[in-house]
């Protein structure tokens, strides 16, 4: 079976998303083009963790305007460790070793943690579980068509908040397994930011390379958060995406302070 990404085709078979994590044993950086390269920092990357799935930084896409979405600031994962209320106590346990938790403060900077978890997840926490120096966040979001509801928008607008603050970067947002919640986030957020629709589902596909569930597709997952936008004006996804986020209470100098920090100015030609 092989994924389709910009510049790259990489290969994996349903039911083993965690292959491209073979013989992972320790964190870095790497460019989709080349799933065990040097990273070129020209394309979306991958951030190899041995505890954490489907970890990768929000950046690395052309928006239509020809700019590109900065990396470095904005990551995206699933949890970093298991707080369930129905496990017993010796299952409730941290994932990060030290060595990787070090290495996403010190090496990736990471200064707030949004945590996009209920709270039957979180089991209670209060700090962030990279530490008492990372800021904790905790949002329980929705995904797909219940975007639409009163808890969706209201999750959504506590959301946004967290990325019109400039101190909060680079910040990390995940829910469980970095699928669907953190993936309808990553989607709107790139969609505000000016990405084309194909890369916006390009990118929420990446995430069957680690969950390997064949019913993980566009027509069986995605098009149910697409049909939320359907119901607000604009000529383009982008601006329909645009004035859902408006419809929350912000208005166009808040999503234009959002590009200000994630956008690069430099405008270059769409690969």
């Amino acid at each position: 079976m092989k994924l389709t990404m910009p510049n790259v085709t990489l290969r994996f078979m349903a039911g083993c998303g965690l292959a491209i994590l073979a013989g992972c044993a320790s964190p870095r950086i790497v460019s989709v083009q080349e799933p065990y390269a040097e990273p070129v920092g020209t394309v979306p990357r991958i951030v190899l963790l041995p505890e954490v799935a489907n970890f990768r930084d929000l950046g690395g896409w052309r928006t239509s305007d020809g700019r590109r979405v900065r990396q470095g600031v904005v990551y995206r994962s699933g949890c970093l460790n298991r707080r369930w209320r129905w496990y017993a106590a010796e299952s409730s346990r941290d994932f990060l070793s030290e060595t990787s938790r070090k290495y996403l403060v010190e090496t990736l900077g990471i200064k707030t943690e949004l945590d996009l978890r209920k709270e039957v997840n979180c089991r209670g926490m209060t700090q962030s579980a990279l530490g008492p120096g990372v800021k904790f966040v905790n949002v329980s979001s929705k995904a797909y068509e219940d975007m639409a509801t009163e808890e969706g928008r209201r999750a959504f607008r506590e959301v946004f908040k967290v990325f019109l603050d400039e101190n909060n970067y680079p910040i990390l947002f995940h829910c469980i397994g970095g699928n669907d919640r953190a993936g309808a986030v990553a989607y709107i957020l790139n969609a505000l930011l000016g990405v084309p629709r194909a890369d916006l589902i390009r990118d929420w596909e990446f995430s069957r390379i680690w969950n390997g569930l064949e019913h993980f597709t566009y027509e069986k997952r995605l098009v149910r958060l697409e049909k939320v936008f359907d119901a607000y004006p604009g000529e383009t996804l982008n601006d329909r995406v645009a004035a859902y986020v408006m419809s929350l209470g912000f208005d166009a100098a808040d999503i234009d302070r959002f590009r200000r920090i994630m956008l690069e100015s430099d405008r270059g030609s769409r690969p």
